[in-house]
C-alpha cells in the first residue's frame, strides 16, 4: 500500500459523474471512501478504449484487482461514524450493485471482523482513466457530506480551487454544460425559497471548511421566472476575482454570498 497522506484523487469525469447521477448520498460517499481505498493499494486505473455507448468498452490493459477493507475503516472516514455495526453499508451497497457497471464485485461480509470487498467495473476505470484534470480531495472531508449538494460542492471545490477564477455550474437545464452519462441533469428545483436555503447552508459549511468566498448566481434567463442554473465562483488568497468581478451577473439573478465567517444574503 502506498503511504496515506489522507488526500486522494479523482477525474473531471467522475467529478461530473457525482454531479448528475441519481445515486444517494450514502451511496457516493461510499464510492467516494472505495476510490480512495483503491488509491492507497497503488493499482492503476486500467485504461479503457470506450465506444459511443459508453456502458461498453474494451480494456487497453488489465482490469482492477480485488481488494478489501474492514468496516471500521469505513466508519472513520464518516459513513457512519456513531454506529458500532455494519447494516449502515447494506442499502448502499444494495444501490451500488443496481448500477451494474459500477462494480465487478461488491459485497459486505459480516462477522467479528466485518469487511467489504470490491472490484470496480467498466464504467469508473472509464471514468478514471483520464486523470490529468482531477479534483484533489482530503479523505476526511467524505464525513462532512450529509446531502448531495455537500457531495457535488466538495468534489467541483477540489476540482477548481487552484484556477485563477475558478468556477462551475452546479447545474443547468442546457445539457451541454454538464457531463451526463446515461442520467439526466438534476431537476430544477420546484420550491425556490426551500433550495436557497439548503444552498446557502451548504455554501456557508464548505466556505467554513476551505477557507474560501463561495459565491452562487441563481440564474433566471428563461421566457418566464424560475431558476435556469446555479453556477458558483470561488475565491481566495491565491485567485484572482475582484470584488466587482466575483458579483458580476444578470440583473435577475439571485446571489448567495457566503464567506468563511460571515453570510451575504440575497
Amino acid at each position: 500500500m502506498v503511504q496515506d497522506n489522507k488526500k486522494f484523487r479523482i477525474s473531471l469525469d467522475m467529478a461530473e459523474y457525482l454531479k448528475v447521477s441519481h445515486l444517494t448520498v450514502p451511496s457516493k460517499k461510499l464510492l467516494l471512501a472505495l476510490i480512495y481505498l483503491q488509491h492507497l493499494e497503488e493499482e492503476e486505473w486500467p485504461k479503457v478504449r470506450v465506444s459511443e455507448d459508453s456502458t461498453k468498452g474494451t480494456f487497453i490493459h488489465k482490469t482492477t484487482e480485488k481488494h478489501f477493507c474492514y468496516v471500521a475503516h469505513l466508519r472513520s472516514l464518516g459513513l457512519s461514524p456513531n454506529s458500532k455495526g455494519s447494516s449502515f453499508l447494506e442499502k448502499p451497497i444494495n444501490e451500488l450493485l443496481k448500477y451494474v457497471e459500477l462494480f465487478d464485485d461488491l459485497s459486505l461480509t459480516t462477522g467479528r471482523n466485518s469487511y467489504v470487498s470490491w472490484k470496480f467495473g467498466i464504467l469508473p476505470a472509464a471514468l478514471m482513466s483520464d486523470i490529468h484534470i482531477y479534483a484533489l480531495i482530503e479523505s476526511g472531508d467524505i464525513a462532512h457530506c450529509n446531502s448531495d449538494l455537500d457531495v457535488v460542492l466538495l468534489t467541483q471545490i477540489a476540482r477548481c480551487y487552484k484556477m485563477q477564477f475558478p468556477s462551475f455550474p452546479l447545474f443547468s437545464i442546457d445539457p451541454k454544460a454538464c457531463w451526463t452519462h446515461e442520467q439526466k441533469v438534476p431537476p430544477i428545483p420546484s420550491d425556490k425559497r426551500a433550495f436557497v436555503t439548503k444552498l446557502r447552508r451548504a455554501l456557508q459549511k464548505w466556505a467554513n471548511l476551505k477557507s474560501c468566498r463561495l459565491v452562487a448566481e441563481l440564474a433566471q434567463t428563461g421566457s418566464a421566472p424560475g431558476i435556469t442554473s446555479v453556477n458558483i465562483r470561488i475565491s481566495h488568497g491565491e485567485t484572482r476575482w475582484s470584488d466587482d468581478q466575483l458579483r458580476k451577473f444578470d440583473p435577475r439573478s439571485t446571489i448567495i454570498d457566503a464567506g468563511p465567517k460571515t453570510t451575504v444574503g440575497f
